[in-house]
């Protein structure tokens, strides 16, 4: 009797793999892991990191307005989910939480202190670039 014969036909046979080929793939997952993290200085892999959106940091000046995830939502329209997401990205890309969850109210973070403050700056020196533009369209100015 042979080896196939005493074989478990309830399993299938095992896939037979060179070395060489587990290698190649440990290699690659290893050159992966290191292309996303190349760089990087605040701790966050290159794949997870984005520009900061004009949009989240008005999200996150809400949010610290209301003091509250789910009124902030129903002033921006946004769904409670959809903005926790929204603040989550946002903290990711700084690198830092930015507010302090509790059960039924959040509070900013020093950071998040921080970062409301330049965020009311750069949302007004858009505001005012836009109507610059809009005016040079114009004729005007």
């Amino acid at each position: 009797m042979s080896d196939q014969d005493n074989q478990d036909f309830t399993t299938p046979p095992r896939r037979q793999t060179s070395t060489v080929m587990r290698s190649t793939v440990t290699m690659r997952k290893q050159a992966k892991s290191i292309a996303r993290t190349a760089g990087r200085e605040s701790g966050i892999p290159l794949y997870l990191r984005r520009a900061l959106e004009l949009t989240d940091l008005h999200c996150m000046l809400v949010v610290a307005e209301e003091k509250c995830i789910t009124r902030a939502a129903a002033r921006l329209y946004l769904s409670q989910p959809a903005l926790s997401r929204r603040i989550r990205r946002l903290e990711l890309s700084v690198g830092t939480s930015l507010f302090l969850r509790h059960s039924r109210s959040v509070a900013l973070t020093p950071a998040g202190n921080a970062l409301a403050e330049h965020a009311q700056h750069v949302i007004v020196a858009a505001e005012v670039a836009l109507q610059s533009a809009r005016a040079a369209a114009c004729g005007r100015r």
